[in-house]
């Protein structure tokens, strides 16, 4: 299917043109009480939501993001929809303030569960619990998406040596239990999952074989820095989307006075939300909002506009790394500081300390620099 069509249980349905792509030609058969779908075989549908879906009365065309989250707003002053308000609380940033920026790239993420083609990509959300994302992606996707997405962790890559059979015909892997552990992970299986869609499967009892793995993987981690990866190559590196929630739910609402978010408290089952279609509808749109300019009005491969992912220090190219630390503090105070300057410098220990401070934040500029 075309990456901007979305399939349901009730037919195909074209998001860039505002129409349907088709609907299923459907036979019920009394004696075998079963039912058969039917339409043309030039089409594929690996996976579809289930649920019978009727369009919005909008068009991606015409009406902005910006316009769509405005007319949410006033629709969920008349009836909630927590898909759109867990959105909205989770775009907030550090400072407790509602970011447009951050809902772009949210909607772009989940535009990558939607997107049909193989895409080498993984997304992880990183931040304390209870910060919306299970509620989120189990209460308005997960549940209603046929096949079931499987779910398998980062280190079950590295320790699972039956991942691919895993994986195979599953449209999405969506795992998003976090660790405290602070561990590096071998990146050799995922690379190579996320690499290809074309792999060898293996499964337990039954020979080796080549087929098709076409998984869009989310997962979730407490902190970047409890998360290191073995590859440090930019070919592995780029594959890595990041988002940061900084947003926290508390039974005692204390997070409704640091912000505008919504009250969102949902049962553990969370019925509220997966007994109402529109969250899921509402999902499907941001989504389809999300890559469409993830893809340049679908005219391009899909390409994450945002990234949150911090190189730090210690997981630069090893190389790179080698070569910083071989610079001498010489060498970098004669081609840093002024001609001049090297000269002028008094022998005070207030002198001293300015230096110091001087080459510290220079260095670390540096450093920044060569990473981005």
């Amino acid at each position: 299917l075309p990456d901007y069509c979305v399939a349901f249980r009730n037919g195909v349905y074209n998001f860039k043109d505002n129409k349907w792509l088709f609907k299923y030609d459907i036979t019920f058969i009394q004696n075998l009480k079963n039912t058969i779908y039917q339409y043309d075989p030039k089409w594929i549908i690996t996976w579809y939501i289930n649920l019978d879906f009727e369009p919005l009365p909008i068009s991606l065309n015409d009406t902005t993001l910006e316009e769509f989250i405005d007319l949410m707003k006033e629709m969920t002053k008349i009836e909630r929809n927590y898909c759109f308000e867990l959105m909205y609380n989770i775009s907030h940033d550090s400072e407790d303030k509602f970011s447009f920026k951050r809902f772009n790239h949210l909607c772009q993420i989940l535009g990558y569960t939607l997107n049909i083609s193989f895409l080498q990509h993984f997304v992880i959300f990183v931040g304390s619990g209870q910060n919306g994302k299970n509620s989120l992606m189990d209460g308005c996707f997960t549940h209603r998406v046929i096949p079931s997405p499987t779910s398998n962790s980062i280190e079950s890559f590295e320790t699972d040596k039956f991942i691919s059979g895993a994986l195979e015909n599953r449209a999405h892997n969506i795992y998003l239990e976090t660790s405290q552990k602070t561990r590096e992970f071998d990146s050799q299986v995922l690379k190579n999952i996320t690499g290809s869609m074309y792999q060898t499967i293996e499964c337990k009892g039954i020979q080796k074989y080549s087929s098709i793995i076409n998984c869009k993987h989310v997962f979730a981690a407490n902190d970047q820095a409890k998360l290191k990866f073995s590859d440090t190559t930019h070919g592995f590196r780029r594959r890595i989307n990041v988002y940061e929630i900084w947003y926290r739910w508390d039974a005692q609402k204390r997070y409704l006075k640091r912000g505008d978010y919504y009250e969102t408290s949902f049962s553990d089952s969370l019925k509220e939300i997966k007994s109402d279609i529109s969250n899921v509808i509402a999902y499907v749109y941001f989504g389809m909002y999300g890559l469409k300019e993830a893809t340049n009005n679908f005219t391009k491969n899909f390409k994450f506009s945002y990234n949150e992912w911090k190189l730090n220090y210690s997981d630069v190219d090893i190389d790179l790394k080698e070569k910083i630390e071989s610079l001498s503090i010489s060498k970098i105070l004669v081609n840093l500081l002024p001609r001049n300057s090297l000269y002028s410098i008094r022998s005070s220990l207030y002198d001293c300390i300015v230096l110091l401070l001087y080459f510290f934040i220079t260095y670390k500029y540096l450093v920044n620099l060569i990473y981005v």
